[in-house]
């Protein structure tokens, strides 16, 4: 006679993964090296005196990618007494930013469209053309005629050389697209939540086809579309509804732990996991492939959804300790912390 269990099914603790999507599930940083060297490159072949009496091309991309860090986004700039503010696109206001690393001498932290022509200061004339234009035509002669406009020109070649370069390579390592499906197939709910602005967000979504990969526009969310980026609890929440959990109920993957670990802390996450690092594009080398395939036989097969299991997949999870991001004197503490996030599966083995 068969047995018939009347015992309720075990519900899993973790329904949802909340992923971060820069240097978590691409490797935008290692993307926007290449693309930032062409772009230098570029302006060395344009304007080869400029680039070379500042210190060449490797002097030209630092500058610019200090600038891109203090100044990511265009500030508001006040126009008249009303305090209206004159929106300026992120394509220009990092044309700027470009501008301001190739032509070095004279640039001012600051160039809203109200500055006054200045002779004596070329590089703030082409800033201020080049928001006077605003992404339109390739530029405005100043006041007094004193704007080389083919700088103008030249530094939206370079910004577009650079955006272009980013997209363009801006792929999920087929790892990782296969650890996705290998999570959606297990019954887990999932959420990218990415900081940043949406016009720069979204063509990255898009470049990388994170909507078809996660199944649904709905569940990218961008950061820049709400009052407050991470590590505001407030975004986090909105991910989580947006994978159609509570945020009690889902786990948040991410690379910073001032941004993902500490603002997942901060709402609630029913645990945070740090990645140490992001999977490279560039296919394994055939000895470390087989390397892989050694450790997946050890841990039961791996792959096909399943959730792998052994002491080595156990191995990649470290115990919570205090981490330090250097960006403010809060300490964050991941529940987990993994090398990539292809060992994410030893930490919901834990977590089952």
């Amino acid at each position: 006679m068969a047995v018939v269990s009347t015992l309720p099914p075990i519900e899993r603790r973790c329904k949802a993964i909340i992923f971060d999507l820069d240097d978590t599930l691409v490797p935008t940083s290692a993307i926007d090296k290449g693309a930032v060297a062409a772009a230098a490159s570029l302006a060395a072949s344009l304007d080869p005196t400029a680039v070379a009496s500042a210190g060449g091309e490797e002097e030209l991309i630092e500058r610019f990618r200090a600038l891109l860090k203090a100044e990511p986004f265009p500030p508001a700039v006040e126009d008249g007494p009303g305090g209206s503010a004159t929106p300026v696109s992120v394509a220009c206001w990092r044309t700027t930013l470009w501008a301001r690393s190739i032509w070095p001498a004279t640039s001012p932290s600051t160039a809203p469209p109200a500055l006054p022509p200045s002779a004596s200061d070329p590089t703030a004339e082409v800033v201020r053309c080049i928001l006077l234009a605003n992404g339109g035509a390739e530029g405005e002669r100043g006041g007094d005629g004193t704007v080389a406009e083919d700088k103008v020109a030249w530094a939206k070649r370079v910004h577009d050389t650079w955006c272009e370069g980013r997209l363009s390579s801006f792929r999920f390592p087929a790892p990782v697209a296969g650890l996705v499906r290998e999570l959606r197939g297990a019954g887990y709910a999932l959420a990218v939540l990415t900081n940043g602005h949406s016009d720069v967000q979204r063509p990255k979504l898009a470049a990388c086809g994170a909507a078809d990969l996660f199944e649904s526009q709905d569940r990218l969310v961008v950061a820049g579309d709400f009052p407050a980026m991470k590590p505001d609890p407030g975004v986090f929440l909105a991910a989580a509804a947006a994978a159609g959990v509570g945020v009690g109920d889902a786990i948040m993957v991410g690379d910073s732990l001032r941004c993902d670990v500490g603002g997942g802390n901060a709402a609630g996450c029913l645990a945070t996991v740090w990645v140490k690092s992001c999977p490279s594009l560039a296919p394994p080398e055939p000895e470390q492939q087989q390397q892989q395939q050694q450790q997946q036989q050890q841990q039961g097969g791996g792959g096909g959804g399943g959730e792998g299991g052994g002491a080595a997949a156990a191995a990649a999870v470290a115990p919570a300790t205090s981490f330090w991001d250097g960006a403010g004197d809060d300490q964050q503490t991941p529940t987990y912390s993994i090398d990539s996030v292809l060992d994410l599966w030893s930490v919901l083995r834990q977590l089952a």
